[in-house]
């Protein structure tokens, strides 16, 4: 029998210690990075979401939402309650309304809120309109903006505006 010789390349050896000096350096700073007690404050917060969501699924689906939040009347009074809301902000501020219509919409893909929409048109004085946009702004529910046009005049502006505000709705 002969014996055989065996050469290992250098550079292939350099190589294979560097991977494997590599991965031992990733699992030690992974190891190093871990926090104190990591585990047991996942455990924790993941028993806090359990206890959350066991608390949404046994409340009534009207509760859901904050009263402070969402209008919590029915989307015809709550229509009727945001039409009084613009023509008091624009009497107080002067400004004289050309048309208002606000209509409740039906609920959003079974979310438990419905919007009210809201158009009106108005013209004043400049400074006037915005002191009314701005009461409005201040009050509660929200009014989200879909669409505002401020044309300016003379001695006076036009505004028209298209928006919406969002009411819960009994389950």
């Amino acid at each position: 029998m002969t014996a055989r010789s065996t050469s290992i390349d250098g550079g292939l050896l350099a190589a294979g210690l560097l991977v494997a000096a590599a991965g031992a350096a990733f699992l030690a700073l992974s190891w190093a990075s871990t926090p104190t007690g990591f585990s047991h404050r996942v455990e924790v917060a993941d028993q806090a979401l359990a206890r959350a969501e066991a608390a949404m699924e046994k409340a009534p689906r009207r509760t859901r939402f904050a009263p402070t939040a969402v209008c919590a009347r029915n989307g015809g009074a709550a229509a009727d309650l945001l039409r009084a809301r613009v023509q008091n902000a624009a009497a107080t501020a002067g400004v004289t309304l050309a048309s208002v219509a606000t209509a409740p919409a039906a609920d959003l893909e079974g979310s438990g809120i419905a919007p009210v929409t809201v158009q009106f048109e108005a013209s004043g004085r400049y400074d006037a309109v915005v002191s009314m946009l701005g009461a409005l702004a201040r009050q509660s529910p929200e009014i989200f903006t879909d669409s505002a046009d401020l044309t300016s005049q003379v001695s006076t502006v036009d505004f028209k505006f298209s928006g919406e505000i969002y009411c819960s709705v009994p389950a």
